[in-house]
C-alpha cells in the first residue's frame, strides 16, 4: 500500500500572508535521517495567499519531518519546519479472482440447488530407506496399497511403477493418468532412498475409505524376480493419506 504524506506551511511577511521570492524548496527526511526529498518546489494555494502544501508518496506508517526554506529576506520566517499535517492511505483496487472448472448442466444445477461438493488433495511424496545390497538403481520399483493381501494388484488403492507410473487408482487399471504417480531411486547398495510422489490428482480421488488399516509392499523386479523391500500399512481418509508407515 501507498500513503500520501501532505505537508503544509504558512509564510508570512510582516505578519500577513505573503508568497516569497524565490519560491520555497521542501527537504524531508524520516526519523532514522535517510533524506527522501531534497530542494523540491512546492506548489501555493491560490485563495490562500502564503499558505503551501506538497504531497509526498511513500510506504505505509513512516514517520516524517519537513523543512520549507527560502532566501526571500523579506519573509517574516525562511525556515519552517513540520511534521505530516495529513496524510491519506490510497484506496486498494479491486481485485477479482476469477476460478475456471468445466462441469456438465447437471452438476451446474446442483450448483444452483446448493448442492455443491468441494474435494481436494495435496501432493503426497515418502521417502523409503532400504539396505539392500542389490542395485535397486538397474531395478524395477513397484509400490501398492490394498484393502487386504487377497486384493489383486489391478484392485489396488494405488499402484505405482517406476517405469509406467500411476498405473491403478481405487481398482480402476490402466488408470488414465500415469503421471500422477512416480517412484525413483538414489543411493547405493546398502544405502538406497526410494522417493514415492502421489500427485494431488490422485489423492483427491481416493474414495471414502474407513480408518481401517490399508496393506501394501514396496517390491523390486530384478532379473525376472520380484523381492520384497519393505511391507507397508497405510492409513487413508477421503483426499489424503494419513500416513505410510
Amino acid at each position: 500500500m501507498t500513503t500520501n504524506y501532505i505537508f503544509k506551511a504558512v509564510f508570512t511577511s510582516l505578519g500577513l500572508g505573503y508568497v516569497p521570492s524565490p519560491e520555497p524548496t521542501i527537504t524531508v527526511v524520516d526519523l532514522d535521517d535517510a533524506l527522501l526529498v531534497s530542494g523540491q518546489a512546492v506548489t501555493f494555494l491560490d485563495n490562500m495567499p502564503g499558505v503551501c502544501v506538497y504531497v509526498y508518496s511513500g510506504s505505509d506508517g513512516l514517520n516524517l519531518q519537513a523543512r520549507f526554506s527560502t532566501s526571500d529576506l523579506l519573509a517574516d520566517q525562511r525556515e519552517l519546519f513540520c511534521d505530516a499535517a495529513l496524510y491519506t492511505r490510497a484506496a486498494p483496487a479491486d481485485v477479482h479472482v476469477y476460478a475456471s472448472l468445466a462441469i456438465s448442466a447437471a452438476q451446474a444445477a446442483q450448483v444452483v440447488d446448493g448442492q455443491l461438493l468441494i474435494t481436494a488433495g495435496y501432493t503426497f511424496r515418502q521417502t523409503f530407506d532400504s539396505d539392500s545390497m542389490d542395485d535397486l538403481s538397474a531395478a524395477r520399483l513397484i509400490v501398492a496399497m490394498k484393502e487386504n493381501v487377497q486384493t489383486l494388484d489391478a484392485a489396488s488403492i494405488f499402484y505405482v511403477d517406476s517405469a509406467s507410473g500411476l498405473l491403478t487408482l481405487n481398482g480402476v487399471t490402466p488408470y488414465a493418468h500415469p503421471e500422477w504417480g512416480a517412484l525413483s531411486v538414489t543411493g547405493s547398495a546398502g544405502a538406497w532412498h526410494i522417493d514415492l510422489v502421489l500427485d494431488e490428482g490422485a489423492t483427491e480421488n481416493f474414495f471414502a475409505i474407513n480408518d481401517v488399516p490399508k496393506v501394501g509392499a514396496l517390491k523390486y523386479i530384478l532379473n525376472g524376480d520380484a523381492l520384497p523391500v519393505m511391507d507397508l500399512t497405510g492409513y487413508f481418509t477421503p483426499g489424503r493419506i494419513r500416513k505410510i508407515t
